[in-house]
Parts: structure tokens; C-alpha cells; sequence
């Protein structure tokens, strides 16, 4: 874990020892390197996001390998994971401590980008330039997902060699009827559903998968009625 100070004694003893020592998102980065990776990344959104196209993913037989930030039902109770045998990776691509520069994904799914983690980024400014360079590490063969309703991922889309696949509120998708509620789990949906044309998955199979989607752990999540509530 990043949160394991570097004077921590076990940690020093396993360098000591010349045992290889990484961090949580270094391990990862070098997953993204070796598998077709799909990084769901922003400020908000991102493990509801991830669930949604890992399960459209395994529902077009593709076999996703899934790492999530939360908990999803529907591959195991307390599971934030799903080991698939495919070449496909989907991954939540987190921002704080600039983690996700250690990865190399083929496709990123830029959901928002606004101020958040002002403990590490000095301000917005700081921000967008960390996710320039993030953004930077798309092969040109690669694809950028983007929110064209956030000023701030249109102004960095400019800067891509990549081809850019946009998505906003205006997106129409036929016998969408979402179980979780709120207008920014219809735009997860979209991100989700364009990020799974670029692979081939139909809308049918996108929408289905979707409308059965209860949601994940701690976000929104139905936990029973009490009078009425």
C-alpha cells in the first residue's frame, strides 16, 4: 500500500534482503503492460463505472479480468475482483497520488475531471496537467473516452494523438431503464456503453446487463424499508 511509510520496518527489511518491493499501483502498472487495458478514470464515478463494463464485458463472453474499488454481488460476496482468462483488463484508474501514471492502458474512460485531493495536488491547474500526462500514455492506435459535457477533458482531448470516442447527456440508447437512481449513473451508463461499442458489444447486450445492474457496495445501496422508507 502507498499509505506504508518507506521507514516502515518490515518494508525495509524485505529491500534489505533485496526482496522486489512495489507499490499497489506499480503491480498493477505492470498488468496494464502485458494485458488490452481498459482504465475507468475521473473524479467521481469510477467504481460504478468499472462494475458496469466488467459485467457487460463478461456478458459478451469476452472474459474480462476486473479490479475494482468496491465491492460488486455478482462476482462473490465482498469480491472487488473478477480473474478472467482473456487478454482484456478493466481497471479503476485512481488519481490520488498521481497513482494511475504507472499505468499503460488502451483505452481510457475519462468520466470528470474536477478539484479533489487537494491534500496532494496543489489545485485545479495541478490537476489537469497530471491527467495530460496521463492521458499522454494512450498509444496512437489507442482511444480516449470522453465526457464532451466537462470543459476540462474537452480542452485536454485537443492534446491526444489517439482517436477520441465522445459521450454526454444527450446520448439516446434505446429501452435503457436504469434500477439505480440519478442522472450521473445514467452518464456512468453511457461511458460504459460507448467504451463497449469500441469493442464490438451491442447495445442489446449492453442495455440488458445495465438494467439488471443493482448497483455496488456503499454507493447508493439498497439496504431494506423501514416505515415505509
Amino acid at each position: 500500500s502507498a499509505a506504508v511509510p518507506k521507514d516502515n520496518p518490515e518494508l525495509a527489511a524485505a529491500k534489505k534482503r533485496g526482496i522486489k518491493c512495489q507499490t499497489y499501483s506499480q503491480a498493477l502498472g505492470d498488468l496494464t503492460k502485458k494485458m488490452f487495458t481498459i482504465a475507468i478514470s475521473g473524479m467521481h464515478g469510477k467504481s460504478t463505472t468499472t462494475a458496469m463494463l466488467g459485467l457487460i464485458l463478461e456478458a459478451a463472453d469476452l472474459d474480462p479480468t476486473v479490479i475494482i474499488g468496491t465491492k460488486v454481488k455478482e462476482w462473490g460476496i465482498g469480491n472487488n475482483f473478477r480473474l478472467g482468462k482473456s487478454k482484456y483488463l478493466v481497471i479503476e484508474a485512481d488519481e490520488y497520488n498521481a497513482s494511475f501514471l504507472d499505468y499503460r492502458p488502451q483505452i481510457i474512460v475519462l468520466l470528470n475531471i474536477e478539484e479533489e485531493h487537494l491534500d496532494f495536488y496543489k489545485d485545479l491547474s495541478d490537476i489537469v496537467r497530471t491527467f495530460k500526462k496521463y492521458i499522454g500514455h494512450l498509444p496512437e492506435n489507442g482511444v480516449l473516452v470522453a465526457n464532451s459535457d466537462d470543459e476540462n477533458i474537452c480542452n485536454l482531448a485537443q492534446s491526444v494523438k489517439c482517436r477520441v470516442q465522445n459521450y454526454n447527456k444527450e446520448m439516446k440508447i434505446s429501452n435503457l431503464e436504469l434500477k439505480i437512481p440519478g442522472r450521473h449513473n445514467l452518464m456512468n451508463a453511457f461511458a460504459a456503453i460507448t467504451a463497449a461499442r469500441l469493442l464490438g458489444i451491442s447495445d442489446t447486450i449492453s442495455v440488458k446487463t445495465l438494467n439488471n445492474f443493482s448497483g455496488t457496495w456503499r454507493r447508493m445501496e439498497y439496504k431494506g424499508e423501514v416505515n415505509g422508507a
